[in-house]
């Protein structure tokens, strides 16, 4: 036999260099059930849990516990089942901000925990295969029978593949820039050094001078030493982030990762939440002043911990520079407010509020543990005595607060927001800006002054015209069937009457009946703007223009003449002959009964399936009133049938577009309730992949962002 030569000394030293943390690589342990979709590492038994002060966690680096199944410890499992709950609330009952189209094949659930989001997304699109991703083990037979079953594809991997710590020396300098005592909303980024390629490992080996093209061509090297990332099999579509703040140290890469892993013209969403502004006195700047100093302390502390451990806990790496340079486009993002506690009046915020309260005060204990236990704040290492006193403390003044907030005391406490409680002048401008939906008022007031302008200092244009022309020879009614001040009775009064009426006596909460009424306003004064816009911009003649005119006698009938023939002495009734086109009277009465009737509809459900007669009538109802209003213009001769109609469009119009600001589509299963207030809205950050110009073309993958209170669409299943 002849003795093989052995391996140069390169490749044995390539061999034996520290391999990345967790090299994927095809395993045949998966917990899958379908080991071909994307490549993994762990199974259940391959999990080396870390106990510590009585937590159990999936490694010994992130920060947060997990669940324990021998020994029955599910407390981190029910604190993500509420935090989950809050999510819901905070986006109007939706799973996501992105439309999801039948073109979906796959979305990715990364750090799913115990799968609540997966499982609600699988069930709702079952055309679309749901992946949720996880380090460590969960319960998802509790889940499962919470939610109900779904199709969803579990793994166990750890995603932190690149087998580096961060260079924790800068990292902590830079804890310098921040006052985590006085600001606790930490949404700024953290500059990361520049690194080379040698130092990420990516597309080389923590070997240098040793390429893994050379390992894979060498006979002598039996394994060669794959690049590190995610090597999914196929891509997503979507890719969702929830909770993940500490869970990496080198967000560059994860972004990078996840890039890599969108089909092109895919999304990835992202989000979470931190303490916002805690409510602090509006006069003074002092830190022995502030409220909350436990709490403060303790929040300052833990996040001094994460530095120290290499992985900031705050929405740092929600930034939107860190998405921009990894190659996304389209960033987008949305903040939603979620009080703490039940101090606010409208029930769904007093509901949400508590269940945020619940999570907050248990987060403190699964947050903090680890962190100051193990790395410690800047001045030392905390025992276990000292965390639990502290939290219990922080707790008492959380718990204080909100009494007193509930009691009107101070103001009340609300997760990530703003600049809604900054101090002095720009504080309180913003917080009216803010709640009293100030920008559409100032619209608002533009174009009531529009109109009064138009009213008083516009003419219309004025059209040449024949006298024997016989679509304008009609007489001229002096008494109409709906005069001007019966229209803004049966428009205006009438539904706005019924509007007030209906919030009298069904009390819907102050939200919803201020958007109910401020469209309604909007939807008639800019009906109003529009149709005199255009009434003196087109001058076309009314059919009673000739009798309005009354011209001179010796006026050529056969020939083109100016309004200057005309001898009407009356200025109004004269030059309103010009104003024929679009009816007034139609898009006024569709505007405002056009409204009404877009509301009852959606009070009433009447897109819901086997809706009962009664309530479409009674939908319907506004618009026959309306329609009888336009017609009795052309039984006046104050217009024709071409004027009536568009003026009927275009108050209709108007009306749904108002409606649709404020109110979901009719056929939402939410459309008898509003739209939140643009301040009780939560952070979710929607970024989206540039297309290839190929695929671009066709349109491949192709995702739309909607707001968080669009539509939503529904899946049919074929049958």
């Amino acid at each position: 036999m002849v003795e093989e030569a052995p391996p140069p000394e390169s490749s044995v030293a390539a061999l034996t260099a520290s391999p990345p943390k967790r090299m994927r690589a095809d395993s045949s342990s998966s917990s899958s059930i379908e080991s071909t979709r994307s490549v993994r590492t762990l199974a259940s038994e391959d999990l080396e849990y870390v106990h510590e002060n009585g937590r159990t966690y999936g490694n010994d680096t992130y920060f947060l516990p997990c669940v324990y199944l021998p020994n029955n410890d599910f407390k981190q499992q029910d604190l993500l089942s509420l935090q989950h709950q809050v999510f819901l609330h905070a986006l109007q009952g939706k799973l996501t901000t992105t439309r999801i189209l039948p073109s979906t094949r796959r979305i990715l659930d990364l750090g799913t925990g115990p799968g609540h989001w997966a499982v609600a997304m699988a069930q709702k699109y079952p055309r679309s295969e749901v992946v949720g991703i996880d380090m460590t083990e969960w319960d998802l037979n509790t889940t499962e029978a919470t939610l109900g079953e779904s199709k969803v594809i579990w793994e166990i991997d750890d995603l932190d593949v690149w087998g580096r710590e961060p260079d924790l020396d800068t990292l902590t300098a830079r804890l310098e820039q921040f006052d985590f005592f006085t600001d606790v909303s930490n949404r700024k980024p953290i500059d990361s050094p520049t690194r080379s390629r040698a130092q990420t490992g990516i597309g080389g080996l923590s070997q240098a001078g040793t390429s893994s093209e050379s390992l894979l061509a060498d006979p002598y090297t039996l394994v060669g030493q794959p690049t590190p990332g995610w090597h999914f099999s196929d891509v997503f579509e979507l890719i969702h982030l929830r909770n993940m703040k500490g869970a990496f140290a080198h967000w560059e890469e994860v972004y990078a990762e996840i890039f890599k892993s969108l089909s092109p013209g895919g999304w990835v969403e992202i989000a979470d939440y931190d303490l916002g502004e805690i409510p602090r006195p509006a006069k003074s700047s002092n830190k022995t002043e502030l409220p909350l100093p436990t709490l403060r302390r303790l929040y300052a502390s833990a996040i001094e911990a994460s530095f120290k451990s290499g992985r900031p806990i705050g929405t740092f790496y929600m930034h939107a520079s860190y998405l921009e340079e990894a190659g996304f486009t389209d960033i987008q993002t949305t903040q939603v407010n979620v009080p703490v506690g039940p101090w606010p009046r409208d029930e769904k915020q007093k509901s949400i509020g508590k269940l945020m309260l619940v999570v907050l005060m248990e987060m403190f204990e699964a947050s903090a543990l680890r962190l100051l236990g193990k790395y410690g704040d800047r001045e030392k290492v905390w025992t276990l005595e000292e965390i639990e006193t502290q939290i219990a403390i922080a707790q008492q003044e959380i718990a204080e607060w909100n009494a007193r907030a509930e009691q009107g005391e101070v103001e009340g406490w609300r997760i990530a927001h703003d600049v809604i409680n900054s101090p002095g002048f720009i504080g309180a401008a913003a917080r009216f800006w803010q709640r009293s939906y100030a920008s559409d008022y100032v619209g608002l007031a533009i174009l009531i002054t529009g109109y009064i302008l138009i009213q008083f200092l516009a003419e219309p244009f004025h059209r040449m015209f024949f006298l024997d022309n016989l679509a304008i020879g009609y007489p001229h009614a002096e008494v109409e069937r709906v005069p001007v001040s019966w229209l803004f009775i049966y428009a205006g009064a009438v539904p706005l009457g019924t509007l007030i009426l209906w919030a009298l006596l069904v009390r819907p909460g102050t939200h919803k009946a201020h958007v109910t009424l401020l469209g309604w306003f909007i939807s008639m004064i800019l009906t109003l703007f529009i149709t005199d816009v255009i009434k003196n911009a087109v001058g076309r003649p009314r059919p009673d223009l000739i009798a309005r005119c009354k011209p001179a006698p010796g006026t050529p009938a056969h020939e083109l003449v100016t309004f200057e023939v005309c001898t009407e002495t009356d200025h109004h009734v004269l030059h309103d002959g010009w104003r024929s086109f679009p009816s007034g009277h139609s898009s006024f009465s569709f505007s405002g009964l056009g409204y009404l009737s877009l509301f009852i509809a959606g009070q009433c459900h009447v897109y819901r399936p086997r809706a009962d007669l009664a309530r479409v009538l009674l939908a319907l109802a506004p618009l026959l009133g309306a329609a009888l209003i336009a017609i009795s213009r052309c039984e006046d001769y104050r217009h024709d049938v071409y004027d009536v109609t568009v003026g009927s469009v275009l108050g209709m119009a108007v009306a749904h577009y108002t409606y649709r600001r404020y109110y979901p589509a009719l056929r939402n299963r939410n459309c008898a309730s509003p739209f939140a207030n643009p301040m009780d809205e939560a952070g979710v950050k929607g970024f989206r992949r540039v297309k290839d110009d190929e695929e671009a073309l066709r349109g491949a993958g192709e995702f739309e962002l909607e707001d968080i209170s669009g539509d939503e669409e529904e899946e049919r299943v074929r049958r």
